[in-house]
């Protein structure tokens, strides 16, 4: 009897620290039901254009602009340039889905053979172009976002949590002096990417959105409004 007492104090105590407590109003469901038509129209026509200069992203009609700059690296004579090139994702082709206990947003990526393009400013003009090797994102091309649930204006919404990026980064012959280059764009990439999507999802209009897109599910569940979202295995619980 003593050892059921202090159990129920220790699971009390956990689910006090946790922030769920027994007088909320909590609703459970597969988690993989969130990956709706709603759910996609408000998050995975997500639009990411990648350049030296006139980098992009969009969502719901709402767009913010960036640059990812360009690396230097001494070459074997002279210095050579480095930017990310006309990098598009696909339209149609992202991607929910939950794994794990997580949700993911994937973004696919065209390929055109130069995601990564060298230029030696230096060298005479018709080898400026040839002279720095060029690099290739091989397939698959892929952005993996981590979404994370959370309660927004009394319904439901994500943020952004990290990004891994997936697919190699090959050249034609192999040059030691160019491996801190590659590795610092696919740093900028990641960084990047995770930097924007957080705050084109964090701006209101779109969390607004999203929220709105979930309204109808949260009172067909009989909940007045969200004030917490957590998961758990394969649920989603949300609770008033």
């Amino acid at each position: 009897m003593k050892n059921l007492k202090i159990l129920l104090v220790l699971l009390t105590v956990l689910l006090l620290s946790s922030g769920h407590s027994f007088s909320q109003n909590c609703k459970a469901i597969d988690a993989n039901r969130l990956a709706l038509p709603v759910l996609r129209k408000q998050i995975a026509t997500m639009e990411i254009v990648l350049n030296r200069t006139d980098s992009y992203i969009k969502l719901n009609n709402q767009t913010i602009k960036f640059d990812m700059g360009e690396h230097e690296v001494q070459g074997p004579a002279r210095k050579w340039i480095y930017y990310v090139n006309d990098v598009q994702s696909i339209r149609g082709k992202n991607n929910l889905s939950y794994e794990n206990g997580q949700f993911y947003l994937t973004i696919e990526f065209e390929g055109n053979e130069s995601e990564i393009k060298g230029k030696c400013p230096g060298c005479m003009k018709g080898r400026r172009d040839k002279r720095a090797p060029d690099f290739n994102w091989k397939s698959p091309r892929i952005a993996k976002i981590r979404l994370k649930p959370i309660a927004y204006n009394g319904s439901i919404a994500f943020n952004v949590e990290k990004v891994d990026l997936i697919g190699k980064f090959e050249m034609g012959g192999k040059l030691d002096i160019l491996i801190p280059m590659l590795n610092a764009i696919e740093i900028k990439l990641k960084n990047e990417i995770e930097k924007q999507t957080r705050k084109i999802l964090n701006l209101p209009q779109n969390k607004a959105a999203m929220a709105k897109a979930f309204e109808g599910f949260v009172k067909m569940n009989r909940l007045e409004r969200v004030s917490s979202v957590y998961t758990s295995g394969n649920k989603l619980f949300f609770c008033e």
